[in-house]
């Protein structure tokens, strides 16, 4: 039972009049026509039927305040009512809470049967919120499911002089039925949509996999290629080039390494690092490995920034972008060219930047936006919640990136 004395309850439970009472004229066409109107609006628009029930509520018992209270529990608390769809009086009470076990709909919970109640503000203070007196309040149980009532679908009149009968209690377990079977429908329509997000998500995520996969291949081709040819100009010798290769070719399949996505749940599994590892890592195929070490061919400075699994693995696939179109057509592809990156922090973000010199000159910005270019645009803004803004300058591309630093923890 709710938590109210027995005594204090006795003052205002008049159930046991309910149906002592002679109905009132009931015109059941126009029942009947408002019931099928309801079914029908129930199967177009199920989430347009819980206002329009409540009002048929109101006017089929003549009312003055009708609603809805829904229940939703908080172990090991009782839980709370929640008021929906008020109408009336109480209209401009709708969203308020009350608490399970200090309410009239707790006692219809506890019971599972319509109770009537006569002044109930007599024994809930917090219903006098209306500001005009409940003369009568009349409560059915709604259930969404067969096990226990979810909530309840009530009538409340202010009129002395109105009370109500077995008439309304009839018609009001009627409306009550529909509106446990329109809230299943609601319930249910909400995880099919739910349901259906998550595949369209996972089918939009597989499809950028297997283009992402495309990409990479044709990249890998690509700087395999560069790699041989590159390696073929700095060697003496073919067994000093064979090792420049084979150094280069590991160096890439460290830095590849840091991209690997999977099409599991999380998207990504992956160690965590620091900004000058992703960079090192993605950066090192490019380096000269003649016997004397060769030149540096790109410069990185900035300080100690430590990354999570995904903000290393975006960072990591925004930076291979980078470098693959820098060794396909920028200062990578060039004998002399050069790759500077640096990065700061500086108010709450993390600003990259990267910075080419001494490639082939550059007439401005692409005419397109290619696969891998839109991949590290999402990857810095969809990811990290970043910006990445290009610079298309003659003697190199200049591109900025912006992080918010608690994003980099992700």
């Amino acid at each position: 039972m709710a938590a109210v004395p027995p005594d204090h309850l006795s003052d205002v439970l008049i159930t046991e009049q309910l149906h002592r009472r002679v109905p009132h004229n009931v015109d059941y066409k126009r029942e009947k026509l408002a019931i099928q109107e309801l079914a029908q609006q129930m199967v177009d628009h199920p989430e347009g039927v819980m206002p329009g029930l409540v009002r048929l509520a109101m006017e089929a018992c003549e009312a003055q305040s009708a609603g809805i209270s829904l229940y939703e529990p908080d172990p090991p608390s009782p839980g709370i009512f929640r008021w929906h769809h008020l109408a009336g009086h109480f209209a401009n009470l709708s969203g308020g809470t009350v608490p399970r076990d200090f309410s009239p709909s707790g006692i219809v919970l506890d019971r599972r049967a319509p109770i009537l109640m006569a002044r109930p503000e007599r024994v809930y203070p917090y219903l006098a919120r209306a500001g005009v007196p409940l003369c009568e309040a009349l409560l059915l149980p709604l259930y969404i499911t067969r096990t226990a009532p979810a909530g309840t679908l009530w009538v409340v009149t202010h009129d002395e002089q109105h009370h109500f009968d077995s008439g309304d209690a009839r018609v009001m377990t009627e409306l009550a039925a529909f509106a446990g079977l329109a809230l299943r429908m609601i319930v249910d329509a909400t995880a099919l949509r739910a349901k259906e997000e998550l595949l369209r998500e996972a089918l939009d995520h597989q499809e950028m996999l297997t283009r992402e996969m495309s990409h990479r291949v044709k990249n890998l081709l690509a700087i395999t290629s560069g790699i041989v040819t590159m390696s073929g100009k700095s060697a003496a010798t073919p067994q000093e080039m064979t090792a420049s290769v084979l150094g280069r070719l590991r160096a890439l399949t460290q830095a590849h390494s840091l991209i690997q996505r999977t099409a599991d749940s999380s998207g990504i599994i992956h160690a965590g690092g620091t900004v000058q590892s992703v960079v090192e890592t993605i950066l090192r195929p490019y380096e000269d490995a003649g016997p004397s070490g060769g030149r540096n061919r790109s410069i990185t400075s900035g300080p100690a920034v430590q990354l999570g699994e995904r903000a290393l693995t975006s960072l990591a696939l925004v930076f291979h972008e980078m470098a693959t179109n820098a060794a396909k057509y920028g200062a990578l592809s060039a004998v002399e060219g050069q790759v500077q990156v640096t990065w700061r922090i500086e108010a709450g973000k993390l600003l990259l930047r990267w910075e080419e010199q001494a490639g082939p000159r550059l007439e401005g910005p692409p005419t397109a936006e290619g696969f891998g270019g839109l991949l590290a645009r999402r990857s810095v803004a969809g990811q990290l919640g970043g910006e990445l803004l290009y610079d298309w300058r003659p003697e190199g591309v200049c591109a900025i990136i912006s992080i918010p630093m608690e994003r980099l923890a992700s």
